[in-house]
């Protein structure tokens, strides 16, 4: 079993590999790994909306331990909002469940015909359809995709998109939300900056 899973949409194929451990050695982190990928995989003149673009997910060393700051997470992607670098993070329950997944790094790249979701665990991942949730709030989607396999993974988390997100409605205003069912609406959390929710969409990704 490899650390690094990849998620071809365009092929609909997921594969496993092993992070070179010179790499986690030299870059340390989440931030250094994700950093590393986008900039070795993602040719400069990529657009955001691209199927070439790719969503870097990344955890780091503490990620899943009950060391400060051990709930977060971070996503890497070419930003809609500049064109170059973009980079954000998350914390919450989704985090530790990555990171218990034995991955330290998913890549999620091309694009599918049709909306999926990835059902991601430690054998791997799955690509589902996702035609039914597509259209649903980020509470309903959330809520739906958990339901879905909590008899599987009692402690399954998801991350969404909504509808403005589907849309591809002002880049600088949709997110990526995760865990918000636990949580109110005036302090669920979120990986929100630079339009990495429309390069979800872009991909026709609803959630994994």
């Amino acid at each position: 079993m490899g650390n690094l899973l990849r998620i071809d949409l365009t092929a609909g194929t997921v594969t496993q590999e092993t992070i070179p451990p010179e790499l986690v050695r030299e870059y340390i982190g989440g931030k250094g790994l994700g950093t590393h990928y986008l900039a070795a995989e993602v040719a400069p003149d990529v657009g955001g909306l691209e199927p070439a673009n790719k969503l870097i997910f990344v955890n780091g060393p503490i990620t899943g331990t009950t060391m400060f700051g051990g709930n977060r997470y971070g996503v890497h992607f070419v930003s809609l909002l500049t064109g170059g670098y973009g980079e954000c993070t998350s914390g919450g329950h989704v985090a530790p469940q990555f990171a218990r997944s034995g991955f330290r790094v998913m890549i999620v790249e091309g694009a599918a015909e049709r909306p999926v979701y990835l059902e991601v665990s430690e054998d791997g991942a799955v690509i589902h359809p996702a035609d039914d949730v597509w259209g649903l709030d980020t509470y309903q989607a959330e809520e739906a995709l958990v339901a879905r396999h909590l008899e599987r993974f009692p402690k399954a988390q998801a991350c969404v998109i909504g509808p403005a997100g589907e849309k591809l409605v002002d880049e600088q205003r949709r997110c990526i939300l995760r865990s918000q069912s636990a949580l109110s609406p005036q302090t669920h959390s979120a990986i929100r900056n630079g339009g990495c929710n429309e390069a979800t969409e872009a991909k026709v990704e609803r959630g994994w």
